[in-house]
Protein backbone atom coordinates (compact mmCIF):
# COMPACT_ATOMS: atom_id res chain seq x y z
CA UNK A 1 0.00 0.00 0.00
CA UNK A 2 1.15 3.46 -0.90
CA UNK A 3 0.57 6.47 1.49
CA UNK A 4 1.00 9.97 -0.12
CA UNK A 5 1.34 12.71 2.27
CA UNK A 6 1.47 16.34 1.45
CA UNK A 7 1.58 19.34 3.38
CA UNK A 8 0.67 23.28 2.70
CA UNK A 9 0.38 26.39 4.13
CA UNK A 10 -2.50 29.01 3.99
CA UNK A 11 -2.01 32.43 3.49
CA UNK A 12 -4.90 34.47 4.30
CA UNK A 13 -4.85 37.38 2.13
CA UNK A 14 -6.89 41.26 3.04
CA UNK A 15 -9.58 41.73 0.30
CA UNK A 16 -7.79 43.61 -2.61
CA UNK A 17 -9.85 46.55 -3.80
CA UNK A 18 -8.78 48.82 -6.57
CA UNK A 19 -8.74 51.96 -6.68
CA UNK A 20 -7.58 54.64 -9.31
CA UNK A 21 -4.12 55.17 -7.62
CA UNK A 22 -3.76 51.37 -9.13
CA UNK A 23 -4.73 52.25 -12.57
CA UNK A 24 -3.31 55.92 -12.85
CA UNK A 25 0.32 54.26 -11.38
CA UNK A 26 0.45 50.67 -13.07
CA UNK A 27 -1.89 51.39 -16.08
CA UNK A 28 1.47 50.31 -17.68
CA UNK A 29 1.29 46.85 -16.60
CA UNK A 30 -2.00 45.82 -18.68
CA UNK A 31 -4.06 47.01 -21.74
CA UNK A 32 -7.54 47.15 -19.63
CA UNK A 33 -8.26 47.70 -16.12
CA UNK A 34 -8.89 44.02 -15.15
CA UNK A 35 -5.32 43.19 -16.78
CA UNK A 36 -4.11 45.66 -14.13
CA UNK A 37 -6.12 44.57 -11.51
CA UNK A 38 -5.00 40.52 -12.27
CA UNK A 39 -1.55 41.78 -12.20
CA UNK A 40 -1.49 43.03 -8.61
CA UNK A 41 -3.42 40.56 -7.51
CA UNK A 42 -1.05 38.18 -8.77
CA UNK A 43 2.12 40.18 -7.86
CA UNK A 44 0.61 40.81 -4.14
CA UNK A 45 0.40 36.83 -3.63
CA UNK A 46 3.71 36.22 -5.36
CA UNK A 47 5.12 38.74 -2.57
CA UNK A 48 3.29 37.66 0.50
CA UNK A 49 4.31 33.95 -0.36
CA UNK A 50 7.66 34.31 -1.64
CA UNK A 51 6.58 32.81 -4.59
CA UNK A 52 9.31 33.36 -8.10
CA UNK A 53 7.07 34.51 -10.89
CA UNK A 54 7.31 33.52 -14.70
CA UNK A 55 5.86 36.08 -17.00
CA UNK A 56 7.55 34.52 -20.09
CA UNK A 57 4.11 33.70 -21.83
CA UNK A 58 0.64 35.09 -21.10
CA UNK A 59 -2.25 33.02 -19.34
CA UNK A 60 -4.43 33.79 -22.71
CA UNK A 61 -1.42 32.12 -24.82
CA UNK A 62 -1.15 29.57 -22.31
CA UNK A 63 -4.75 28.54 -22.73
CA UNK A 64 -4.93 28.81 -26.51
CA UNK A 65 -2.24 25.90 -26.55
CA UNK A 66 -4.09 23.90 -24.43
CA UNK A 67 -6.93 24.09 -26.49
CA UNK A 68 -5.16 23.32 -29.18
CA UNK A 69 -4.32 20.25 -27.67
CA UNK A 70 -7.36 19.82 -26.77
CA UNK A 71 -6.45 19.57 -23.00
CA UNK A 72 -9.65 23.01 -22.22
CA UNK A 73 -11.78 25.07 -23.97
CA UNK A 74 -10.69 27.87 -26.26
CA UNK A 75 -9.96 31.23 -23.92
CA UNK A 76 -12.25 34.53 -24.38
CA UNK A 77 -13.60 33.13 -27.58
CA UNK A 78 -10.36 33.19 -29.47
CA UNK A 79 -9.99 31.63 -32.26
CA UNK A 80 -7.41 28.78 -31.99
CA UNK A 81 -5.20 29.04 -35.71
CA UNK A 82 -4.17 25.45 -36.69
CA UNK A 83 -2.53 26.52 -39.60
CA UNK A 84 -0.09 27.78 -37.57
Amino acid sequence: MTKVVSYGKIVALPVFEPNEYLFRNFGHKGETKADVYAWAVRDAMARATKIRLYDGVRIRDKLNYQAELGLVRRFYGEKVNKSE
